[in-house]
């Protein structure tokens, strides 16, 4: 700092904040380094008036430096600023729309991800499923779970891409290689009725119950209950055994 670099308020804020657990002298060390003009501190100081923490709470505060920031370029802001406005009960949408967008250009895939989203609704007006498709595919590519699940889920239905169960059956893959729990069912889906993928139905059988357990239990009842039906006991005891394994796959980078 005494060096003149000021992405070293941030540093020290972040040790304040997280190892030393002093919230007030964090803010004090984002307030400076906000006003040495480092976004990344406006970002943190704005939470920080926003929630209440080392001070009193002040969302006008809050939104001014998010707002500075953004205009600094920070995608951070511009993302945090499209959710506040998005989330209004009646939203400005082409301004929340442009901040989405904006977050989404500075390369961050959770944006990417919600844009798709934005377009697949049709907030503004019509549903573009190719727009939705492509920032979907940017998102998926760097490895984005709820991107590729997305995706997936486009090329499954044949919406705004050409329909192929086999790159909608790889991209569930790839996110329930990651935890993604709707991914993993869809998956599950797929291995029941041999879409995309041969029909393994001892594995489809592990992946639903892996499904349920990730969140999707009463989406997963009706398959499991379907799969056991026709199950002989040494079919649902393989079937078993596939879920231990599947849970000892190292997880996919």
């Amino acid at each position: 700092i005494e060096a003149g670099d000021i992405t070293a308020h941030f540093a020290l804020g972040d040790y304040t904040e997280n190892t030393k657990k002093d919230l007030k002298a964090a803010l004090s060390s984002y307030t400076l380094g906000a006003e040495a003009g480092q976004t990344d501190c406006m970002v943190r100081a704005a939470v920080f008036h926003m929630e209440g923490k080392g001070t009193d709470k002040n969302s006008e505060r809050g939104v001014e430096l998010l707002e500075k920031a953004a205009k600094e370029g920070n995608s951070q802001a511009h993302l945090m600023l499209a959710a506040r406005i998005l989330g209004e009960e009646e939203p400005d949408l082409g301004k929340g729309y442009a901040h989405l967008l904006a977050a989404a250009n500075g390369g961050l895939t959770l944006a990417q991800n919600e844009l798709g989203l934005f377009y697949l609704s049709g907030r503004l007006g019509v549903a573009d499923l190719p727009a939705a498709a492509s920032w979907f595919t940017r998102a998926a590519q760097a490895g984005f779970a709820a991107a590729q699940n997305n995706l997936a889920t486009l090329f499954e239905r044949g919406a705004g891409v050409e329909q192929s169960f086999d790159k909608a059956g790889q991209l569930y893959s790839l996110a329930a290689q990651q935890g993604n729990a709707s991914a993993t069912l869809a998956l599950a889906r797929f291995h029941a009725a041999g879409a995309g993928t041969k029909m393994n139905r001892e594995r489809a059988w592990a992946l639903a119950s892996l499904a349920a357990e990730r969140g999707e239990k009463e989406n997963a009842a009706s398959l499991l209950k379907e799969l056991e039906a026709a199950f002989s006991k040494e079919e649902l005891a393989a079937a078993k055994k596939e879920l231990e394994s599947i849970k000892a796959e190292k997880p996919a980078q």
